[in-house]
């Protein structure tokens, strides 16, 4: 299977899993709504203020001492490095760099990697298990299309559903939200398992 139709696999459980996370009434300015306003400010190719969105989210965060929020923020900063409206605003971010200095063009992928853990260490800490598995279905697609790794990418995977048992055990009876046509979050593993041709 080609990648491109493997991402198309995959991403649809990352929309939802980024969806998923705002409830009904959430206050405005939670770290939750921004991250939804961010990335749809990303989808309509506006990368400027969703990444201002995204930094005033961290700092607001850090300030009151709300890992949770923090760790959203991270994850939406990991999925605003890996953007393709970035990749379009190439000459842009060349130019003039990025909120975060430490992040260029050329080492994003990177950094949203860094991204990414920081949010899985403050998730894991916090017991928030299924948004760990999350992350690590974020970072399975990071290493398989960016770094080109299958054996980190399957390993994601598997970390992935060990998170979501865990998940399960803690917080027995919830659903979780899966793609059309997959029955089970087992099911949705062993499907990503056979694209991404894990042993």
């Amino acid at each position: 299977m080609l990648k491109n139709e493997i991402r198309d696999f995959i991403f649809p459980v990352l929309l939802l899993v980024l969806c998923g996370c705002v409830g009904i009434g959430a206050p405005i300015l939670s770290p939750e709504l921004n991250a939804k306003n961010a990335e749809a400010l990303i989808n309509h190719g506006r990368p400027l203020p969703a990444e201002s969105l995204i930094e005033v989210t961290i700092e607001r965060s850090k300030k009151k001492n709300d890992e949770i929020g923090l760790a959203i923020a991270y994850g939406a900063y990991a999925g605003f490095l890996q953007s393709r409206t970035v990749t379009e605003w190439r000459e842009y971010y060349e130019k003039n760099g990025f909120i975060d200095s430490s992040v260029n063009f050329e080492n994003r992928n990177e950094k949203a990697r860094e991204y990414w853990q920081k949010a899985l260490d403050l998730y894991i800490k916090n017991a928030e298990y299924a948004r760990a598995s999350n992350v690590y279905i974020n970072l399975a697609s990071l290493d398989f299309f960016e770094f080109e790794n299958k054996q980190a990418a399957c390993q994601d995977i598997a970390l992935s559903l060990q998170y979501h048992n865990q998940f399960k055990e803690t917080h027995p009876g919830e659903t979780v939200v899966l793609p059309e046509g997959i029955a089970t979050f087992d099911d949705f593993i062993e499907a990503a398992k056979k694209q991404l041709e894990c042993e």
